[in-house]
């Protein structure tokens, strides 16, 4: 199902020369809308697209939400950061009084603090994020994600919300003024209680979808298996499996909570697993495929750390661990 929506936002073309207002002059920016669901997909995903063609402006989508929260959580480097949607109120000896707008990363989670139940919202490539509750009158929650920035100067000493001055040297950066096309993918997922980490996963699959490999070299059914001495081998290996039957995947792993983050070859027959606990509690990561039943635990640099007599991998809460296996021959 695909409902497609067309609109010409009338923007101003810039700030005035004072800078204290915006240009009485407009300019047409054409967007569009594709909302779209997929045969057997929860997510209700969202394509913008648009043309940039004002200056000095901030673009963002409004999403109010149908029930009450007070803290969201932020998608950061190997962990959710949880943020109050009130911002803290501004203190007299403060250089910079506090932003509305809050960093984040692939994803932002909002739950209901009884039930459990939530929303995620899928932006890959974006970073910023804010709370309205004007937009959202009845349950006083809407979040407000930043599509673009459009500006002309690296910082600025006239900036009303920056009071002590420059944050940088006053440059102007052309590319800042993203003018022109502009595509964005996006999504939306309702998930019940206790599936937080189904909808990272998702969240996951959305943004770097899965790619299929075809085999170079099909080989004759009644040919005797060859050894496996390679990633691309293993693929191919695993796609001729069964007499040519359907293809199993050469990775599989649980629970939802752990996150494959990389998947690299270390060496002839050996492939290095990254893993990441994305939960505040402990959990044993559970891997599966064509492997050797023991594993090499090892660090960002790849040397040695322990080995694992089998492939249930122990992960602290927010642990990231490396784990190199071994194809079967």
């Amino acid at each position: 199902v695909e409902v497609l929506l067309r609109h010409d936002l009338r923007l101003p073309v810039g700030l005035d020369a004072d800078r204290a207002r915006r240009s009485a002059e407009q300019r047409r920016v054409p967007l569009t809308l594709r909302l779209r669901v997929n045969a057997g997909s929860p997510l209700l995903e969202i394509d913008v697209a648009l043309e940039n063609r004002a200056d000095d402006h901030r673009l963002a989508l409004a999403l109010p939400l149908p029930f009450a929260a007070r803290h969201y959580l932020a998608g950061s480097p190997f962990a959710l950061t949880r943020r109050p949607f009130a911002a803290p109120p501004a203190r007299p000896r403060w250089v910079q009084p506090p932003g509305e707008a809050q960093p984040f990363q692939h994803a932002v989670l909002v739950e209901a603090p009884r039930a459990g139940h939530g929303v995620a919202l899928f932006a890959p490539g974006l970073r910023e994020i804010a709370s309205d509750p004007a937009l959202a009158p009845r349950s006083g929650v809407a979040l407000r994600l930043t599509l673009l920035r459009s500006v002309r100067w690296l910082s600025r000493a006239d900036l009303s919300t920056r009071p002590a001055g420059d944050a940088g040297p006053p440059w102007r950066v052309e590319g800042a003024r993203q003018q022109g096309p502009l595509a964005l993918r996006l999504a939306l997922l309702a998930y019940p209680r206790g599936a937080r980490g189904e909808a990272l996963r998702a969240g996951r699959l959305h943004a770097d979808p899965p790619r299929l490999l075809a085999p170079t070299e099909p080989a004759p059914t009644d040919a005797p298996p060859r050894p496996v001495t390679s990633p691309r081998a293993a693929l191919d290996a695993i796609t001729r499996a069964d007499g040519g039957a359907a293809a199993r995947g050469l990775l599989c792993l649980e629970p939802a909570d752990v996150q494959l983050t990389a998947l690299v070859p270390a060496g002839a027959g050996q492939l290095d697993a990254r893993l990441l606990n994305c939960s505040p509690r402990r959990r044993h990561a559970q891997l599966r495929g064509p492997f050797e039943r023991r594993a090499l635990a090892v660090n960002l640099r790849g040397e040695r750390t322990s080995e694992l007599d089998r492939l249930d991998v122990p992960l602290d809460p927010w642990q990231l661990r490396t784990v190199r296996l071994s194809l079967l021959q």
